[in-house]
């Protein structure tokens, strides 16, 4: 069996190397234009938890450098108000349907305007040579799940780099009852919540526990005490109860 396979992907793997080492984590470090940037992010945290990422920047270089960052945040978690700017965009026109280059020649029709909100931090770093600086920026995410930190953008000598995306595991803190608001459910937070608990998520399985959040019929837990069978129309009973014996009488309803 020829080895050519196995000397091809290790040579893919050399070739490969450095970008997987560039994959981001804890105290990444990348160089843009003589300025070492490393990106300290934490692996995870609990629900609720202020996180703190860090950025150490050190120019490399033998002259002065400016450096602006923008980081573009995403949704779904609560920010730093002294470091926040809220971009607010509008769109009104008409719409097309596109797949790939293929778009309908004739576009469906006029949408009304509608508004796109961004938030993003900010900074504008100037560093001699030699020079160590660090900035920092805190987030809150909402729920439980990966939280995403998108790709930050970097602005140096009028060249824009950018920083790759990275994420942190949000998980759930034990020792409380199951909040919802927060993304806990019986799914991403088994350690507070119960198969059967209030977390908007429907549970049907055959557990023995009733499921507050199923639609009626769905949760076969919920019905396991059957109705009573329902009397013909139009018929009463009436038991009348008389010397320790039980008489079942009927009759028609009477229209008046």
């Amino acid at each position: 069996m020829t080895k050519t396979p196995y000397l091809f992907i290790l040579l893919m793997l050399a070739i490969m190397s450095p970008a997987l080492a560039a994959a981001t984590g804890p105290g990444d470090t990348m160089t843009f234009d003589s300025i070492q940037l490393t990106r300290i992010v934490p692996e995870q945290a609990a629900t609720g938890e202020r996180i703190v990422i860090s950025q150490v920047l050190v120019n490399t270089g033998t002259s002065s450098k400016t450096v602006g960052i923008i980081q573009v945040l995403s949704p779904d978690a609560d920010f730093d108000p002294a470091l926040l700017t809220t971009t607010v965009v509008s769109h009104t026109g008409e719409g097309r349907v596109c797949f790939g280059l293929n778009c309908s020649s004739q576009p469906p029709g006029s949408f009304s305007e509608y508004t796109t909100t961004a938030n993003s931090y900010h900074w504008g770093i100037t560093l001699g040579p030699g020079e160590r600086k660090e900035i920092s920026y805190w987030l809150v995410p909402h729920g439980a799940g990966q939280y995403l930190i998108r790709p930050a953008s970097l602005m140096i000598g009028g060249k824009e780099y950018f920083l790759p995306a990275a994420s942190v595991q949000i998980g759930c803190s034990s020792g409380h009852t199951c909040d919802p608001a927060k993304g806990e459910n019986y799914l991403t937070c088994p350690q507070n919540c119960a198969n059967a608990s209030a977390d908007n998520i429907c549970n049907p399985a055959a557990d023995g526990q009733c499921d507050p959040d199923c639609i009626a019929g769905a949760d076969s837990d919920c019905s396991s005490k059957k109705p009573a069978t329902p009397l013909p129309a139009g018929l009463g009973v009436v038991a009348v109860m008389a010397g320790g014996a039980a008489w079942i009488l009927g009759r028609k309803n009477l229209r008046d």
